[in-house]
C-alpha cells in the first residue's frame, strides 16, 4: 500500500509539473493572450490599481501556500495542509476591494454626464 501511495503521488507531481511547462511556454509564445490584463477597459486603458492589487493579493497568497505544501512534502506529510485564515481574509478582502471598484465605476463614475 506504501509503494500504491508512493507512485500516485510521484505521479500527481510530474502531472503537475506538465501542465505549469505547458502554461509557461504557452504564456511566453503568446497563445494565452494577457494584454491588456492590468487595464482598465475605459478609454484611456490606465492601468488598474485594483487589478494590480488583485493580482498582487493572488500570487502572494499562491506562494505562501505553495511553501506550506513544500513544507509538508519535506516532512514527509503525504497530505495536503489546510488553507491557513489569514491567507483566505487577504484574498477575500483583495477581492472586496477589486468589485468595490468596479462597482463604483459601474454604478457611480460611468453615470455621470459627459462635459
Amino acid at each position: 500500500m506504501d509503494e500504491l501511495a508512493s507512485t500516485t503521488a510521484s505521479m500527481t507531481w510530474w502531472f503537475l509539473a506538465v501542465v505549469v511547462a505547458l502554461i509557461l511556454f504557452r504564456l511566453l509564445n503568446g497563445a494565452i493572450n494577457t494584454r491588456g490584463l492590468l487595464r482598465d477597459k475605459g478609454p484611456d486603458k490606465a492601468i488598474s490599481p485594483v487589478r494590480v492589487q488583485l493580482l498582487l493579493a493572488t500570487v502572494a497568497g499562491a506562494g505562501s501556500y505553495l511553501s506550506l505544501v513544500g513544507r509538508a512534502i519535506a516532512d514527509g506529510d503525504v497530505r495536503l495542509p489546510e488553507i491557513p485564515g489569514e491567507v483566505l481574509a487577504v484574498l477575500g478582502a483583495s477581492n472586496i476591494v477589486y468589485l468595490g471598484g468596479k462597482s463604483y465605476l459601474k454604478f457611480f463614475v460611468d453615470r455621470l454626464p459627459r462635459i
